[in-house]
């Protein structure tokens, strides 16, 4: 499906919706309140955002894939990331690489590729791009490591990380992660948001929360089936002092700094998530939980706005995780404020100076395709609740 009609689609979605789009966006009234709990600002946000629904204008700006040519055939992309200077880098986990491109789209490097020694993959599924010092994470599921390239895309080493749920990089070499721990013994999983040192050894352990994950003892092994429904520990960066985490338990998300010092907290009166009839079938002989999650990944976009991924991401046999259509999301200011919901084209990787990063997936040829897509109404985008657009 073309861009041109994705966009169609997205704007049709957003108006049936119906949530605010008459609201006035040069006076928004904001309805919510803001706590002092030990002396953390906390923000009370109600079920309605400032400025309602606010659909994305978007135009396709660059293509990026051709089954014919080796460096820009993608099989079973996972991460699409970009830098400061516009170079844009695809997570082509089934061919165990990364390839960079310049902002025009010409080939610069490919980084990685199938084995078990230095710069080799097995199954790499994130990839995190530090902004400050160029260098590029990526974890790799099989061998529970991060492989770190410096801003060459030479290789530098290996980070040991039994099981890593989500992760930024940090100023100072470090990284904060979702990790995730379990007992074969006791059929319980959790997930631990920790500091990792340079070496991959947690320093620190900054909250903990339960990982409702099914597990199953058969005989002496265990075990365990996932549904993409679980309630998790979810991460993401804002800016470059600043991050939020939360448990889609419940609806509280927690900024912290690099030191995971708590800055702020916020949430919203959402009401609580239920099952579809779709949604209930995926578990099968598996007990349901008792709670839907609230929400399913967390990421911010370059002035800070934080976005809530509201549906779950669905998946291809043999192609893995994937979305096939569009995404619901809620967008908050970087200090808290519920500013609108809209909709984000599929597999959105990162969202910056008005172009969202993405790829797409013809489920009828397989084609892969990624793209970069331009926000024509960014500079209208509500950046706070006094109405403060983007300069």
């Amino acid at each position: 499906m073309t861009m041109k009609k994705w966009t169609v689609i997205l704007a049709g979605l957003l108006i049936l919706a119906g949530v605010g789009l008459s609201q006035d966006p040069s006076k928004p009234a904001w309805r919510g309140r803001v706590e002092t709990q030990n002396g953390i600002p906390v923000v009370k946000n109600p079920a309605d955002p400032v400025f309602g629904v606010r659909p994305l204008d978007l135009a396709e700006d660059l293509t990026l894939g051709n089954d014919s040519d080796k460096n820009l055939f993608f099989y079973r992309i996972r991460a699409v990331k970009t830098d400061r200077d516009g170079n844009i880098f695809v997570l082509d986990s089934g061919n165990f690489r990364i390839q960079a491109f310049d902002k025009n789209g010409r080939f610069i490097r490919s980084m990685g590729r199938q084995g078990q020694g230095p710069a080799e993959f097995q199954l790499p599924v994130k990839m995190e791009l530090d902004d400050t010092t160029g260098r590029l994470f990526v974890y790799d599921v099989m061998t529970k490591s991060l492989a770190v390239f410096n801003k060459d895309g030479v290789f530098q080493r290996f980070m040991h990380v039994p099981s890593c749920r989500d992760f930024v990089t940090l100023n100072d070499d470090g990284v904060l992660a979702v990790v995730g721990t379990s007992s074969d013994a006791e059929l319980t999983a959790q997930h631990l948001l920790c500091l990792l040192a340079p070496d991959g050894k947690i320093k620190e352990t900054f909250t903990s929360a339960r990982y409702n994950l099914f597990m199953q003892h058969h005989g002496e092994a265990t075990s365990s089936i996932s549904t993409g429904h679980e309630l998790s520990l979810y991460l993401s960066r804002i800016d470059d002092q600043t991050l939020v985490y939360g448990y889609s338990k419940n609806y509280a998300l927690t900024i912290i700094d690099q030191t995971g010092k708590t800055v702020r907290r916020f949430d919203t009166e959402a009401p609580k998530p239920a099952f579809t009839a779709e949604e209930l079938q995926s578990y099968k002989r598996i007990p349901v939980p008792e709670q839907k999650p609230y929400f399913y990944a967390l990421s911010a976009d370059s002035v800070g706005r934080i976005y809530v991924r509201r549906v779950s991401i669905g998946g291809i046999r043999g192609r893995g995780p994937v979305d096939l259509g569009p995404v619901d999301v809620d967008v908050f200011s970087k200090d808290g404020y519920y500013l609108f919901k809209t909709i984000l084209p599929p597999n959105t990787g990162q969202i910056r100076d008005g172009m969202i990063y993405c790829y797409t997936l013809n489920e009828g040829s397989g084609e892969e395709r990624v793209k970069r897509l331009k926000i024509r109404n960014w500079p209208d985008l509500p950046t706070g609740i006094g109405g403060k657009q983007i300069p």
